[in-house]
């Protein structure tokens, strides 16, 4: 008879990374602190423990002009710039949870803009963590994980400054990397790339394809 049963291996480093971890204890001292809390979106794609947060008094605001309190905790995925002086323009107090390694990305981008770089993210267009990067190169980057697209603009910019959404697979950037790199070759553009990603991520990405074999 065959064995239709199904092996579950864990890997080690499971659960939230360290950045994440740090925004819910921040958000958890916060709501113990001050009664409640409200959040500029989620903090965590996790049903659990948004469910657990709001037990405590977190709660989730879709945008500014939802908040109804003093206070707003900007969440471990970060925002642009203009978010944040929209906020401060609105004299609401603000718990910054962006993780650190999104920290270094956006000032990352920041930097090669204002030194004449077309900002390039690898990462995925509709997440929050990569329109929070994108916006500190203020208007003078994309964002893709088609080296392709950048071939296709018209004109090609021939200094192209490229950092990663920090969660994105190691190996998967490496192949941008090649690509564009053999496109950039040919058209005489200048390349500078800044890895960005989370060596806590990229760990754990590691780990799971030893264990996987």
């Amino acid at each position: 008879m065959k064995n239709n049963s199904i092996k579950i291996e864990k890997t080690a480093g499971t659960g939230f990374c360290f950045g994440v971890r740090r925004a819910i204890t921040a958000l958890e001292k916060a709501a113990e602190e001050q009664g409640s809390i409200e959040t500029l979106g989620a903090v965590v794609h996790n049903r659990q423990v948004l469910q657990r947060l709001a037990g405590l008094g977190v709660s989730v605001a879709g945008s500014i002009n939802d908040v109804k309190g003093d206070t707003i905790a900007i969440g471990a995925h970060g925002v642009g710039p203009e978010v944040t002086e929209e906020i401060r323009k609105r004299n609401l107090k603000i718990i910054d949870t962006t993780c650190s390694c999104v920290h270094r990305a956006q000032s990352t981008a920041q930097r090669l803009s204002k030194s004449g770089f077309f900002v390039v993210v690898y990462g995925d267009v509709n997440h929050p963590e990569v329109k929070g990067i994108l916006a500190w190169a203020g208007g003078n980057g994309m964002a893709t994980q088609d080296a392709q697209e950048i071939a296709e603009l018209k004109p090609m910019p021939g200094r192209i400054g490229v950092v990663a959404q920090t969660t994105q697979i190691p190996a998967n950037f490496n192949e941008f990397l090649k690509n564009l790199v053999d496109i950039s070759l040919h058209r005489n553009s200048e390349l500078y790339i800044v890895d960005t990603l989370c060596h806590d991520i990229r760990r754990r990405q590691e780990s799971a394809q030893k264990t996987g074999g």
